[in-house]
């Protein structure tokens, strides 16, 4: 088995929620990247941003994410504005297996409308620049090891799924 099973995926797409249920089911640790963040320094993700602005905002999520791949046998859900390359995602891909969660732009928007707490996102332009960033990601979530479109899945479907491929009954998901 691999170190790890790392969530990737956009805002909103649910990579918490499929997070907490997939460890459960695997009877291992979950860790979540902004929680652990938010944890250590003692405020929001939203108030780190803006309070020091995106440079250190960025160097808090790399800093947490390289602490947590030191864990052994866990589920980590990383934040949806994690800073991730193709090359990186090879690395990481090396001792964990990375899930991308893929959720339809539009309902992303939906999801996101109704809370206005995501650092990265304007909120006057927010569906633009979710289809946007959607695009600008979308080949790297499709290099994970399993790339999963969750639109019309039900948690349980998706959890179910992902346990599918990590027990090998399954080859990877599409976009």
């Amino acid at each position: 088995m691999a170190k790890n099973i790392i969530l990737i995926g956009f805002m909103g797409t649910g990579k918490s929620t499929i997070g907490k249920l997939l460890a459960d089911k695997l009877h291992v640790k979950f860790y979540d990247l902004d929680r652990e963040i938010e944890k250590l320094l003692g405020m929001s993700m939203l108030n780190l941003y803006k309070k020091y602005g995106k440079v250190r905002f960025h160097a808090e999520e790399k800093l947490m994410f390289q602490k947590l791949l030191q864990k052994e046998n866990a589920v980590i859900a990383t934040g949806g504005t994690v800073e991730l390359s193709l090359e990186s995602l090879e690395d990481l891909k090396k001792d964990n297996t990375v899930i991308a969660l893929y959720l339809e732009p539009e309902i992303i928007h939906k999801r996101l409308r109704r809370r206005n707490n995501r650092p990265m996102i304007r909120p006057q332009n927010m569906y633009e620049d979710i289809v946007s960033m959607c695009q600008e990601r979308e080949s790297l979530y499709k290099n994970a090891h399993f790339c999963l479109n969750t639109t019309n899945l039900s948690l349980e479907k998706v959890v179910n799924k992902i346990l599918d491929y990590l027990n090998g009954e399954t080859k990877n998901g599409v976009l």
